[in-house]
C-alpha cells in the first residue's frame, strides 16, 4: 500500500541555505507560509498562449518529453551507492502537501545514502530560486535539485549552475536535456489531465449528457504542468464527444485557500455549473470547501483532482472528491536523490527518469490511503 511519509520528519532533516552545502552544523527547521501572496510569474514567449489550439500544448509538451528521451528513459532508479558524502542543494518551489512529501522522501534517500542535502524554498518565486542555484555553486555542492517555479526558466537554472549537474524534479524544465548534465524525473503529464477528461466524459455519458458546463481551477502561470493538465483534460472531453462550456477558469496557484477564494467570487456570480476540474488536489479541497460552505453537494457535482494526497483520499473517503490521479512523491523524491548521486558517482543514467501516474476512483482510493 502506497504511503506519504509523516511530514514530521521534515522538521527533523530540514537544513537551511545558510548552512550552506559543505557546513555540517545542525539542521534549523524552516515554517512553511500559508498567506496568500500574488505571485509575479510571466509566461514565456515561446509558450503557446490559451488562446491557441489546446492541440499546441500537448504537442510542444510531448516534443520536449520525447526529445529527452532520445538518450534513455527510464523508470525508477535502483538503490544506489554514493562513492563519498556528497552534498546537494534543493531548491523547491513551494511546500503544499504534495511537495513536501517529496521533500521528506527526499530528505529520507539522503539520510540512506549517507549525503547531506540542503533544501530551500523558493515560495514561488524565479529570482529566489535562482539566487539559491548561485549559493549552491558557490557552495560547491556536488549536484543540485531543483523543482521549478518556472519551467520556462529552466535553461537560466543551468547557465547558473555552470558545470555542476542538476536533477529537475516533478516539473519538466522547458529545454533539451544533456546526458550526465541533466535529466528530469517525474511523471509524463500528457497523462493526468486526460485522465480526469475521460473520467468526467464516462461519468456524463452514463448520465446521458453531452453538453456540460465547467469550472476550470489551474495552477500557476509559467508552469508547464498547468498547461499540459488544462488542456489534457480539455481534449481528452472534446474527444469523447462532450461538449464543454468553460465557465469558469481561473489560477488558483495550487492552494488551498486560493482556490476556496476563487471559488466562493464565482459561486457569488449564481452561474450554473456540472464539475469542476482542479490540476492539483489542494486547489481540488479548497473548491469543495466553498461548495459545502454554500450549500453545494459535491456528490452531484463531481469536483475532480491530482496528486491523490491524504487530505484529498478523506475527502474521497466522504463521497466529496469524485476522481483523482495518483503522482507519487516518494517515488519522485527518492529517484531525484538517487539522480543525483549517480550523477556525483559519474555513472551514466537516462535524461528521464519516468514515474507512471495511476488513475483513482471511488473503487481503489483505498488502496492509496
Amino acid at each position: 500500500m502506497k504511503r506519504f511519509f509523516s511530514i514530521f520528519l521534515i522538521a527533523i532533516m530540514m537544513l537551511t541555505l545558510a548552512v550552506g552545502c559543505n557546513d555540517p552544523s545542525d539542521p534549523v527547521s524552516e515554517t512553511r507560509q500559508t498567506n496568500l501572496t500574488e505571485t509575479d510569474i510571466q509566461k514565456s514567449s515561446n509558450v503557446p498562449t490559451e488562446n491557441q489550439d489546446g492541440g499546441q500544448f500537448i504537442t510542444h509538451y510531448q516534443t520536449i518529453f520525447e526529445g529527452s528521451q532520445q538518450a534513455g528513459k527510464q523508470e525508477e532508479l535502483s538503490r544506489i551507492k554514493a562513492k563519498a558524502r556528497y552534498q546537494f542543494g534543493f531548491s523547491i518551489s513551494n511546500r503544499d502537501e504534495f511537495l513536501s512529501a517529496l521533500e521528506t522522501a527526499a530528505t529520507s534517500e539522503c539520510m540512506d545514502l549517507g549525503v547531506k542535502m540542503v533544501v530551500v524554498s523558493a515560495n514561488n518565486n524565479m529570482d529566489t530560486q535562482l539566487e539559491h542555484i548561485r549559493t549552491f555553486v558557490d557552495q560547491d555542492c556536488d549536484g543540485i535539485i531543483v523543482n521549478l517555479v518556472d519551467t520556462s526558466q529552466a535553461m537560466q537554472v543551468m547557465e547558473v549552475a555552470a558545470e555542476i549537474p542538476v536533477v529537475f524534479v516533478n516539473r519538466i524544465p522547458e529545454l533539451s536535456l544533456q546526458e550526465g548534465k541533466s535529466c528530469y524525473v517525474g511523471s509524463d503529464e500528457t497523462e493526468s489531465g486526460r485522465f480526469q477528461g475521460e473520467f468526467l466524459a464516462e461519468y456524463f455519458k452514463s448520465r446521458e449528457r453531452t453538453e456540460i458546463n465547467v469550472v476550470m481551477l489551474t495552477g500557476s502561470a509559467g508552469v508547464k504542468n498547468t498547461m499540459i493538465r488544462t488542456e489534457g483534460a480539455k481534449i481528452a472531453l472534446e474527444n469523447a464527444g462532450i461538449n464543454a462550456t468553460y465557465v469558469f477558469e481561473d489560477s488558483g496557484q495550487w492552494e488551498r485557500d486560493r482556490a476556496e477564494w476563487k471559488m466562493e467570487s464565482f459561486l457569488a456570480t449564481k452561474t450554473e455549473f456540472d464539475c469542476v476540474i482542479c490540476n492539483n488536489d489542494e486547489m481540488a479541497v479548497g473548491a469543495i470547501k466553498a461548495m459545502t460552505n454554500a450549500g453545494l453537494n459535491p456528490q452531484t457535482i463531481p469536483v475532480v483532482g491530482i496528486d491523490a494526497t491524504p487530505v484529498a483520499l478523506k475527502a474521497m473517503e466522504r463521497g466529496q472528491l469524485s476522481f483523482t490521479v495518483f503522482q507519487n512523491p516518494h517515488s519522485q523524491g527518492i529517484n531525484c536523490v538517487r539522480a543525483a548521486t549517480a550523477f556525483a558517482n559519474g555513472e551514466t543514467i537516462g535524461t528521464v527518469v519516468h514515474i507512471p501516474f495511476e488513475p483513482v476512483t471511488l473503487s481503489n482510493y483505498k488502496d492509496y490511503m
